[in-house]
């Protein structure tokens, strides 16, 4: 909803781009049906729980109401994202890998936003920073689950991948891929260009705050557009972000206090703490 209050202050052509933008919450209501169906739990599926989105290219109603895969599939036919289902859903079948579904809307969508970047100056240089930095930061978040957590194999992983990288090289990715431990991972990241924000991390919670890691690059990049008062879409870009790490604390801060945490460990999972 925020998205939406922005979208029509802005000027036509980058109201076009803000459509694409918000493609991605189209992309994570199908992410959700396709792991509700993958966990053969069909009745999580219910309007409420999916993002509101406006430009939709497909039918809400009809996508909660499906029962099976075949369902979903039928539902996207005459959908953008008929090619993408129709391309992974026989490594899924034959893997049983919800990965290869989920980062085959990934790679759908960031295949997108990279096209439309670099068609247009302004964004290659300002905007398409902070997302092809989080498609770096995606990738070193599946990297880690993959390989150290799920134990998969070198190969499966490399196959996962979204097949475009920013500042991490093609070694920095092999390099990752190949780490065996918590420990190795993450001297292997602290050698990176993201490494500072990695550095001295204690490995016994690394699982749970690499997430936050990489959302924290993020944030950062987010705050140094907010600052670039002649670029309104890079304002807006920075400040969406922040908005959205902001509702990330607050379920953190919810979930700590459900489970009562102590109020010291929960600032470890805090993006906004101190600030």
């Amino acid at each position: 909803q925020d998205f939406y209050h922005i979208y029509f202050y802005l000027p036509v052509k980058d109201q076009k781009l803000f459509q694409l933008i918000t493609r991605r919450f189209e992309v994570e209501n199908i992410k959700f049906v396709l792991r509700s169906l993958h966990t053969e739990h069909p009745e999580y599926l219910q309007k409420v729980k999916l993002f509101p989105v406006t430009h939709r290219t497909i039918d809400e109603n009809k996508l909660i109401s499906v029962k099976t895969f075949d369902d979903l599939i039928n539902v996207l036919r005459n959908s953008p994202y008929k090619k993408v289902i129709d391309s992974a859903y026989t490594n899924y079948q034959n893997a049983k890998r919800i990965q290869y579904l989920l980062n085959a809307f990934d790679f759908w969508y960031f295949s997108l936003l990279k096209s439309s970047f670099e068609k247009s100056k302004e964004f290659k240089n300002n905007l398409s920073i902070l997302f092809f930095e989080q498609m770096d930061l995606i990738n070193v978040q599946w990297i880690y689950r993959a390989r150290v957590l799920f134990r998969l194999s070198r190969e499966e992983v490399l196959n996962l991948l979204i097949p475009f990288s920013f500042k991490l090289s093609r070694k920095d990715i092999e390099n990752l891929v190949n780490a065996d431990s918590v420990e190795n991972f993450i001297n292997i990241i602290s050698a990176t260009f993201y490494g500072n924000y990695f550095k001295n991390t204690d490995k016994s919670i690394f699982s749970y705050i690499i997430e936050r890691i990489c959302d924290k690059i993020l944030l950062e990049a987010s705050k140094k557009f907010m600052m670039n008062m002649l670029n309104g879409i890079s304002v807006m870009s920075g400040y969406l972000y922040l908005r959205e790490y902001e509702y990330k604390d607050l379920v953190t801060l919810i979930e700590g206090k459900r489970y009562k945490i102590p109020n010291e460990r929960i600032k470890n999972f805090l993006l906004l703490a101190g600030e």
